[in-house]
């Protein structure tokens, strides 16, 4: 829920396609990586 909400205001800020293609998808996999991480050492 949380990291939902930290992509959609990452999309909404980006106000558009462009920045979600540039900015999200090349790091999506690094993120989610990175929270995954978290989560298993919890």
């Amino acid at each position: 829920m949380a990291l939902n909400r930290f992509f959609s205001s990452f999309i909404i800020f980006g106000s558009g396609r462009n920045f979600y293609h540039k900015f999200i998808l090349p790091h999506f996999f690094d993120f989610s990586k990175f929270f995954l991480k978290k989560e298993y050492q919890n």
